[in-house]
């Protein structure tokens, strides 16, 4: 039983109920089901009574529960100890993040609460933050499902564990008097001939769409142009006021929500026009575990639908 499986013992626990506590997880009922499955052929025993489809803590449940928190406990209070002795070194986490300052609120949470642990951030392509795990490079990464598919085998030889966050829909940006503003979604193949700011360049890291959109390009057999050029500066304080398009995606309309004051957002339909995020770590390491906890409790209050 390792240490995520006791955090998920826990909160089934708590809930008596597989249901919400994937909800509280952020990950589906049946692997929640599984993993408490997996606990009692280790344990040889029963820790929940099965009652039609409700299920209620047992004797077994309950000695198992008192152990768990007993270890939860130990690990939270010695890393508070040695956070108190100066000479001891601090602990460190490589992040993988999705780019700009999106996880900053997030990261500033986790760390006053655990304060002995450093987190590291790393803008790098979601391909490259993959590589970057496999390598030990990094502790927890945020890729897509273009990437994972690739590493695939490696992912699970290492037992990474990865869990879906949100579908992250490709969406054009038009001003409210564009001739697109009424529309609730459009092919890219109608927009061939309009003009797009092109915030891309050497940021391929920094905007994680931009590889994607050059992929999807290429798979729908498109060619956008990309007529204007802005860097990232620049994109920063003009592009919502810009009078030209541009592609945007679920991650930044919901983060950036101001924009929709300037901005009316139309979905791109095609079918291909999307990113399964997903975040990854090894579920063995206790600090990234709880981390990835956080980390994905943020995104189930953006995505909350």
């Amino acid at each position: 039983m390792n240490f995520l499986q006791m955090q998920q013992f826990k909160i089934i626990a708590k809930h008596e109920s597989i249901a919400k506590a994937a909800d509280e997880l952020f990950v589906t009922s049946s692997a929640l089901s599984k993993t408490l499955k997996n606990i009692e052929n280790e344990f040889t025993c029963t820790f929940f009574d099965r009652i039609g489809r409700k299920i209620y803590i047992n004797q077994n449940g309950t000695v198992l529960l008192r152990y768990i928190n007993t270890i939860l406990n130990s690990y939270d209070n010695m890393n508070q100890y040695f956070n108190k002795n100066n000479n001891t070194t601090h602990s460190s986490l490589v992040l993988c993040d999705l780019g700009e300052n999106i996880l900053d609120k997030s990261i500033s949470t986790f760390l006053q609460k655990y304060p002995y642990i450093r987190v590291k951030k790393e803008t790098v392509s979601f391909e490259k933050s993959i590589e970057m795990l496999l390598e030990k490079k990094a502790d927890i990464i945020f890729t897509d499902h273009l990437s994972i598919n690739k590493y695939k085998a490696e992912l699970t030889d290492q037992n990474i564990e990865r869990t879906f966050l949100f579908k992250n829909k490709l969406f054009i940006a038009v001003p409210p008097e564009s001739k697109y503003a009424a529309l609730k979604e459009i092919n890219l193949n109608q927009l061939e001939n309009e003009a797009f700011v092109n915030i891309k360049g050497e940021l391929n890291n920094i905007i994680k769409t931009a590889p994607f959109i050059d992929y999807l390009c290429q798979k729908e057999n498109i060619k956008l142009n990309f007529a204007y050029h802005y860097d990232l500066d620049y994109a920063y304080k003009h592009l919502f006021f810009t009078s030209h398009l541009y592609l945007s995606d679920s991650l930044h309309i919901s983060y950036y929500t101001d924009s929709r004051k300037y901005k009316k957002y139309v979905k791109i339909a095609n079918k291909s026009a999307y990113q399964d995020i997903y975040i990854c770590y090894r579920p063995e390491e206790p600090n990234a575990a709880i981390f990835a906890d956080v980390l994905k409790k943020t995104f189930m209050n953006i995505f909350k639908t």
